[in-house]
């Protein structure tokens, strides 16, 4: 996963290493990527992943279960900690890696570099290799999505004029919040973006009334947990009679969050 060095120097400071890993990893995953061969070598014993890095390119490398022997075969490298601080490398070099390490690398110049790997099996099969290589991507993607939404909410308010210090005891004051009135096709359950969010309990259509959101001034578990999303599926509509309700945009399957655009709710809300 490649990008350029300002990607990661641009990042809000408020992130920790964790989160920028996951954000510039999910981002990637759209972007095209720099062309860096890779080649496989075995020798006894061991599995051998040779790289070939372009000069002013970064490379965000997967988890590795295992500790790792990574060598510096041809020209410099700059080496991110995760304390944030620098350290250049200039070949020959190497560094011995702990488990659960990931590399955070830009390339001063063009570079060859590789990773060593135990092999007692002499496994062949590069799957199976990487399978026990490194941990699976779903929790960095995962990680990196929610910080996507975090920082775009964060812009929402700020855009809006907005406190979120301010408006976060506001939405979880509970003087204001009442039971549902009735059964929906939802539930209140963990959230992967925040928290606590609304989850579909069974297949919703688009252009259905999910639940609703507001009675009389008073919010519903709709009102008080449905999340922002950068994509939402439902939207707050007023009704008839004054009151909020959350109405589907498309389809939703079992399971999924129920996400709404906060600057529409916001604007209905102000509503009369």
């Amino acid at each position: 996963m490649l990008t350029n060095i300002a990607q990661w120097d641009n990042l809000p400071h408020s992130l920790n290493w964790n989160e920028k890993v996951a954000y510039l990893a999910h981002q990637f995953l759209s972007m095209e990527q720099t062309a860096c061969p890779l080649t496989h070598r075995f020798e006894r014993g061991l599995y051998i992943r040779e790289l070939r890095i372009p000069a002013k390119t970064l490379i965000i490398g997967n988890v590795h279960r295992h500790g790792h022997v990574c060598q510096l075969l041809q020209g410099d490298l700059l080496l991110i900690h995760r304390d944030g601080h620098r350290e250049g490398f200039h070949a020959p070099s190497q560094i011995l890696t702990e488990p659960g390490y990931q590399m955070v690398v830009y390339a001063v110049t063009d570079a060859l570099a590789q990773t060593v790997h135990p092999n007692p099996t002499e496994e062949r099969d590069i799957e199976k290799l990487e399978a026990d290589i490194f941990e699976t991507k779903e929790n960095l993607v995962r990680l990196g999505a929610q910080v996507k939404e975090r920082l775009l909410y964060a812009q929402m308010l700020k855009d809006h004029g907005i406190n979120e210090e301010a408006l976060r005891p506001l939405i979880e004051d509970e003087s204001d919040q009442i039971p549902f009135p009735g059964e929906y096709p939802v539930y209140v359950g963990p959230s992967d973006l925040h928290g606590l969010g609304i989850i579909a309990a069974e297949p919703i259509a688009a252009g259905s009334c999910i639940a609703p959101a507001r009675i009389a001034g008073k919010r519903t578990p709709a009102g008080r947990y449905a999340n922002h999303g950068s994509k939402p599926n439902a939207q707050m509509k007023r009704s008839e009679l004054g009151d909020i309700e959350l109405i589907s945009l498309t389809d939703i399957s079992p399971g999924a969050e129920i996400l709404v655009d906060y600057r529409h709710a916001f604007e209905i809300g102000r509503q009369s």
